[in-house]
């Protein structure tokens, strides 16, 4: 019987295997030889990095289709998978304890050769913000001096093209809410009356779901340098490290409108009381 390159044996060649199917045998060569790791926990280090970058390419496959599924007013198909991708999001928030299991020391053997690598240049990530809708600056200037980089001046990370078609995830449900000629305080009738539009509250919640696990995982991006580096140390990017983190989750919502909305709904329920 036939061997393949994975070294299972078959009856046929030209049947499906699990090794062939997943390219298991480039994936794993994407990783250092044993030989080539700086230091042992280096691996770790990159699988987590690489596997994080698989799941924004799902991530990215997904939005593509929620927006096509919103312009064709679908919002119950497009509900789910906004829920998927909350889902992958929690799921990158806990896969980052793994890293708390690297002491500081551990990591700092082979920090330096990062330099001036940095998760600010992943650009899936940007391109997730920029099709989701959000406002995130894409570009920066950085002192390499300062932060002790090997490169000498100013570096400027350009990264404002990062090859992402509009409309926006946000446009899109704007511009549902538009057809439907609805606005997003009709959207949130009290329970028992007209639910006429309840699957685009649905919708709603799981855009609100998906902005508010995409800002959970940035927080534990941000708590797991904080343990790693601590506060005063700068990035191998040239930032600030975490401080930098902690401003760029601050920088604003995905969907400013839905978080915004419930002020209004509030001052809305406040006149009715009243009246």
């Amino acid at each position: 019987m036939p061997t393949l390159s994975c070294g299972h044996t078959v009856h046929d060649v030209t049947q499906t295997h699990y090794c062939a199917y997943l390219r298991l045998d480039e994936l794993t060569s994407l990783q250092p030889s044993p030989e080539a790791l700086r230091h042992h926990d280096e691996l770790l280090f990159i699988v987590e990095h690489q596997a994080t970058e698989l799941w924004f390419k799902l991530i990215l496959h997904e939005l593509a289709q929620i927006i096509a599924l919103l312009d064709d007013s679908r919002p119950g198909s497009a509900t789910r998978l906004l829920q998927r991708i909350s889902a992958v999001l929690e799921m990158l928030a806990a896969q980052l304890a793994i890293f708390n299991t690297m002491a500081p020391q551990d990591f700092f053997a082979f920090r330096g050769a990062l330099s001036p690598a940095s998760g600010a240049q992943s650009r899936q990530f940007h391109q997730i913000v920029k099709r989701s809708g959000g406002k995130e600056r894409l570009g920066r200037e950085v002192d390499t001096r300062a932060a002790g980089c090997p490169m000498h001046g100013r570096e400027e990370l350009a990264m404002s093209d990062v090859g992402v078609a509009t409309p926006s995830l946000r446009a899109a449900f704007l511009a549902l809410l538009q057809r439907r000629g609805v606005t997003l305080e009709e959207l949130y009738t009290p329970l028992g009356q007209d639910g006429q539009h309840d699957d685009l509250y649905a919708l709603a919640e799981a855009l609100i779901g998906y902005d508010q696990q995409f800002r959970l995982w940035r927080r534990s991006h941000l708590a797991v340098a904080e343990r790693t580096l601590s506060a005063g140390l700068g990035g191998t990017g040239g930032s600030s490290g975490a401080n930098h983190l902690a401003e760029r989750i601050g920088e604003g919502y995905l969907f400013p409108e839905l978080w915004a909305v419930r002020a209004s709904l509030w001052e809305v329920q406040q006149r009715r009381q009243t009246a």
